[in-house]
């Protein structure tokens, strides 16, 4: 652990960490998945490790500040590629992955596509560390209106979700996934990305509500008016997305990027995505600043009055805040319905300047042009690309953010490793399994990894000994004779 602490620390610097940042760029949605743009996602995942140490060990955020509006770019780039291209190129990356059966290009045409899938996830976990602080706040501004109307999409999605799901059980026999096809796989990947960004949207729009008082007015009108952030986090509230059931009659809570059974004892206990919509509510409310900007109409009276309900003494022993909220609320089911004069205020309403940059692109085209240039490179450039990412993503700094080791799978405590890379663990032969079809093509390039490296390891130990082992030469022998 002394090593991997060292490690750690050394991992960035200041001075690195800002060349890493001046280097990063608006990548034209095009070139999503070129070589220019697996470099930046390299990138990026650095500075997110650095960020989360930063974090971890309390010192000074040192990154946080100078590159929110970058990845704001980054992340509309990565929803828009998925919601326009990948429909169109689903298909032919399903029959590339289908191609692998050993360590070929094809294996790393399968982790590229799964990087492209899994980016703006990586993307709405650094902002999460980022936007926490004030400054990061107070500094991205002019970029906070797309961020919040993303947040908002994403609460739709959840939504409409949560409505298709209702209150059916969640099958987790590891058998069901060992046949999937292809498609199925990519579109089950695809799926939980995009229920761990969705979710992740709790975090960022909470961090938003906390700096209310120092944001623009424009910013406060798209919370309060445009979005209506609180009329969408109501319903949400209610259906509870963040939980499940599975076949055994447990209920499970998804925390920390990862479903999680929920112990019997602690089934009273708020979890962190319902905590999350409360003090968002809170915030938005008990600014008198914002309060005086919302129209109380008759809709939204009704929608707010559905709160009271949860407020019982279970949520405020734990949220005690929450009594001011309370009596607001009590405040509000007696008061008459504010009008907000729209004729008294003037209001600059800002443009979304990046998702303009990605509108009207005749996606077909973007799409053959992506197929034919960044899945069938040659397989040396691949390659390097990709060990690249996977040589981080296996190296020991991942395991300083981990208490202990948990399930890939489920979420519970592992006792059990992969045997042949090292990286994963799983708390049973069932989890295993139902983890082999997705974790393969990443487990046989760290082996092979590994290999390459060990075998370099002992040719250089092997030149050094023979270099040891030379006689000295006969200059040496005169020089030590004189």
């Amino acid at each position: 652990m002394a090593e991997g602490s060292k490690f750690l620390e050394d991992f960035l610097s200041p001075y690195e960490a800002e060349h890493l940042i001046r280097g990063l760029k608006e990548i034209d949605i095009k070139e999503y998945g070129s070589k220019q743009w697996i470099q930046q996602h390299e990138t990026i995942d650095r500075l997110n490790i650095q960020a989360h140490k930063n974090a971890l060990t309390s010192t000074d955020e040192f990154i946080m500040d100078y590159f929110v509006g970058i990845l704001i770019y980054d992340l509309l780039a990565s929803e828009t590629w998925k919601q326009k291209i990948y429909p169109l190129l689903k298909q032919d990356l399903a029959k590339i992955s289908s191609l692998r059966s050993y360590i070929t290009v094809h294996d790393y045409l399968l982790i590229q596509i799964y990087l492209q899938l899994y980016h703006e996830a990586q993307i709405c976990n650094l902002l999460e560390i980022i936007l926490y602080h004030r400054t990061a706040c107070e500094n991205s501004q002019d970029y906070l209106v797309e961020l919040i109307d993303y947040c908002y999409r994403k609460f739709l999605y959840l939504t409409n979700w949560s409505e298709q799901r209702g209150r059916n059980v969640h099958d987790d026999d590891p058998r069901r996934y060992l046949n999937l096809k292809p498609e199925e796989e990519l579109q089950r990947q695809f799926d939980e990305i995009q229920f761990s960004t969705a979710m992740c949207c709790f975090s960022l729009i909470r961090f938003i509500a906390d700096h209310m008082q120092d944001l623009s007015v424009p910013i406060v009108h798209q919370m309060m008016e445009t979005n209506d952030i609180p009329c969408i986090l109501v319903p949400l509230l209610e259906m509870k997305p963040w939980l499940r059931k599975n076949t055994k009659g447990e209920v499970e809570k998804f925390e920390d990027q990862k479903w999680q059974v929920i112990a019997p004892g602690e089934m009273n206990r708020v979890t962190k995505m319902e905590a999350q919509i409360w003090l968002t509510i809170y915030n938005m409310f008990l600014s008198q600043d914002t309060n005086r900007k919302y129209e109380i109409t008759s809709f939204r009276k009704a929608n707010l009055m559905r709160l009271r309900k949860y407020l019982n003494e279970v949520l405020l022993d734990q949220l005690p805040m929450l009594a001011n909220l309370l009596r607001a609320l009590e405040e509000l089911s007696i008061m008459q319905e504010n009008s907000v004069p729209s004729k008294n205020s003037f209001i600059v309403q800002q443009i979304p300047e990046f998702k303009l940059k990605m509108k009207d692109r005749n996606w077909k085209e973007i799409a053959e042009y992506q197929l034919e240039n960044f899945f069938t490179n040659d397989e040396k450039s691949l390659k390097e690309d990709m060990d690249r990412i996977m040589k981080l993503y296996s190296s020991d700094v991942f395991e300083q953010f981990m208490d202990e080791p948990k399930c890939a799978e489920c979420g519970k405590n592992a006792t059990q490793r992969c045997s042949r890379c090292k990286n994963q663990w799983y708390c049973s032969r069932e989890c295993q399994l139902r983890q082999w079809k997705g974790h393969k093509p990443l487990c046989d390039i760290i082996f092979s990894n590994k290999q390459e490296d060990e075998l370099k390891s002992e040719e250089v130990k092997q030149i050094q000994k023979e270099k040891f082992q030379q006689p000295k030469s006969l200059i040496q022998d005169i020089t030590d004779q004189e």
